[in-house]
């Protein structure tokens, strides 16, 4: 139940505390990071990432590959600079929470976002994306932004019950 600080890996790395933050530097290979209650920060990786929090934020930068990132209650950043042959399918979950993700401009994959309760909450993006806004009637609208990115390619699934997405190119 601490803090993990990591400064850097060259393989596999493991990072799991009951309640505290996560600190991770750069990896060489696959990350598992895991903390009931603190937030989550990962320099890079090369390797597959999966991060959870009950209750943080999940800063992710420079990763390589796929990547599964969920919150109960916090943001979720996540900047992707993967090549086709080593991104795969993933996914970005939070309940309460903004998420933003920056991509590279040429990466094929498929993007499906999904605000769930939609109300005064947007998704921006700078791909062209189908845009769906649900018509609220007795309960918040659904916001839905999904289709094919330079061709398509594996799926990446954003999804919030309440905050904003934002899906940019990374430069």
């Amino acid at each position: 139940g601490g803090v993990i600080v990591l400064r850097s890996s060259g393989g596999e790395t493991i990072a799991q505390t009951a309640g505290g933050q996560i600190r991770i530097g750069e990896s060489g290979g696959s990350v598992r990071a895991e903390t009931s209650g603190g937030s989550i920060v990962l320099d890079a990786a090369r390797g597959p990432v999966r991060a959870e929090t009950a209750g943080g934020s999940i800063n992710l930068y420079r990763l390589q590959g796929a990547v599964q990132a969920v919150t109960a209650a916090g943001k979720i950043l996540a900047q992707i600079a993967a090549q086709p042959e080593t991104f795969a399918a993933s996914e970005l979950e939070t309940a309460f929470g903004d998420i933003e993700v920056y991509l590279p401009p040429d990466l094929p994959l498929t993007i499906d976002a999904t605000i769930e309760m939609a109300t005064g909450h947007k998704i921006l993006t700078d791909f062209p994306l189908q845009i769906e806004e649900g018509q609220a009637r007795y309960q918040p609208a659904v916001v839905r932004g999904s289709g094919p990115v330079n061709g398509g390619g594996a799926l990446l699934r954003i999804r919030t019950v309440g905050g904003n997405i934002e899906i940019r190119k990374l430069s």
